[in-house]
C-alpha cells in the first residue's frame, strides 16, 4: 500500500485471515467486523435483548475495567455463561470492545464494507455551504467549520456541545512552567474523572480518554481546556489533515512509488477533482465567468492531450472507467448505538 504497512485491519472473523495477518503484517491491530458479530450473536443466542445488549458492550467507549464488569453482568442476565459462542467471545474481547480498541485509529471504521455517502454530493457540501452554528463559542467553532468536511465538523460539534458537561476539578503545575496538568469530573458523575495535560511550548493536549488517538478529533475535554485557556481556534496538533477540506487536495505525488499505473491515476484524479472544485464553483456564479473557465478548460484540455499523448478514444475511456463510482441507493441516516455510546464518556 504505497509503502506503508496498514497500521489497522476489520475482518470478518476468518480465522485462517486471521493467522495471515499475524504473519504478513504482524504489527496491525485487528478488530472484528460489528455487523458480522451482532448478526452471529442472534444466530447463536437468539434472542434480540441479548443482541442489543452485546452491542452496547461492542461499541461503548467505557474502561476496561467497566467493560469488564458490564460484560459480567450481561453473561449472567441471559443465562449464557456455559455458551460456546459466548465464552469464545470473552477470550477474545480485546478484538470487539471498544474499551479494548480506544486509543488505535481505525478511521471510524468499524465494518468490512464501510458505507459511503455520495462522494460528488460530500465535496459540494463540503467546500461550498456553511453549517450552521449552535454553541456560543463562536470563534472557536467558526474555525472548525472552515476547516473541516462536514461530516468530521458534526462530530466536532457534538463534542464541542458536551464541554459543558464538564468541570475542572484540580489544576496542577509542572516544575518547567511548561507542562500543565488538569483534573476534569462530568456533571451528576463526579466519579469519572478525566485527566488531561498541556505542554505550552509545544502546543500539545493529551486526553485519557484518548478520543484523539482513535478517531483523530479533539474530545469534549480538550475543547474545555481550550474554552478555559481562552483559545479562540484548534491548535495545530489537533487537526488530522484526513478529516480536513483540504485533505484530496493536499494528496502527495505518487511518482516514483511501488504501485499500479490505476492506483497513481485515481489518487491524482480525486486530488484534482478537489483543486478544481472551486473553479467551478465560482465560475458558476455568473454567465460570464462560466464562460470565460469553460473555453480555459477546453483550452487546456486540448494542450494537455496534444502534449502527454491524450487525445484518442482508448486513453479517454480509461481514465473514465478507472474513476467511476458504483451507483448507492441513499440511506436516511439513522443514529447508531456508537454515538450513544460516546454520549455516556
Amino acid at each position: 500500500m504505497m509503502n506503508k504497512s496498514p497500521i489497522s485491519v476489520v475482518t470478518n472473523g476468518d480465522r485462517a485471515m486471521q493467522r495471515d495477518i499475524k504473519s504478513v503484517i504482524p504489527y496491525a491491530k485487528h478488530r472484528l467486523c460489528s455487523w458480522h458479530l451482532s448478526r452471529n450473536a442472534q444466530a447463536n443466542i437468539g434472542d434480540p435483548k441479548f443482541t442489543t445488549a452485546f452491542s452496547k458492550c461492542m461499541v461503548f467507549w467505557w474502561t476496561t475495567e467497566e467493560f469488564d464488569i458490564q460484560w459480567c453482568l450481561v453473561v449472567s442476565e441471559f443465562n449464557v455463561e456455559k455458551n460456546p459462542w459466548v465464552i469464545e467471545k470473552g477470550n477474545t474481547q480485546h478484538l470487539w470492545a471498544q474499551a479494548y480498541l480506544t486509543g488505535h485509529f481505525f478511521a471510524n471504521i468499524r465494518l468490512t464494507q464501510r458505507m459511503r455517502m455520495n462522494e460528488l454530493k460530500a465535496d459540494y457540501l463540503s467546500s461550498h455551504t456553511k453549517p450552521f452554528q449552535i454553541t456560543k463559542l463562536f470563534d472557536l467553532e467558526r474555525h472548525a467549520a472552515a476547516i473541516f468536511t462536514r461530516e468530521s465538523f458534526r462530530v466536532f460539534q457534538d463534542e464541542l456541545l458536551r464541554e459543558t458537561l464538564y468541570r475542572i476539578e484540580a489544576e496542577i503545575q509542572s516544575l518547567s512552567d511548561e507542562c500543565q496538568q488538569y483534573i476534569l469530573s462530568k456533571y451528576k458523575e463526579k466519579n469519572r474523572k478525566f485527566e488531561i495535560s498541556f505542554d505550552s511550548r509545544t502546543k500539545t493536549l493529551i486526553c485519557s480518554c484518548k478520543t484523539f488517538e482513535t478517531i483523530r478529533l479533539s474530545c469534549r475535554h480538550q475543547l474545555h481546556i481550550l474554552k478555559h485557556l481562552d483559545y479562540t481556534y484548534l491548535i495545530g496538533t489537533l487537526i488530522q489533515n484526513r478529516w480536513t477540506n483540504d485533505a484530496k487536495a493536499s494528496t502527495p505525488s505518487y511518482v516514483d512509488l511501488n504501485v499500479s499505473s490505476e492506483v497513481m491515476q485515481m489518487a491524482r484524479f480525486a486530488a484534482l477533482r478537489s483543486t478544481s472544485s472551486r473553479l467551478c464553483y465560482i465560475a458558476s456564479k455568473k454567465d460570464e465567468s462560466f464562460k470565460t473557465a469553460r473555453d480555459e478548460m477546453k483550452r487546456l484540455i486540448e494542450e494537455l492531450e496534444n502534449s502527454f499523448g491524450l487525445n484518442d478514444s482508448a486513453n479517454r475511456s480509461i481514465v473514465v472507467n478507472n474513476v467511476r463510482d458504483p451507483q448507492r441507493k441513499q440511506r436516511k441516516p439513522k443514529r447508531s448505538t456508537e454515538e450513544q455510546g460516546r454520549e455516556d464518556n
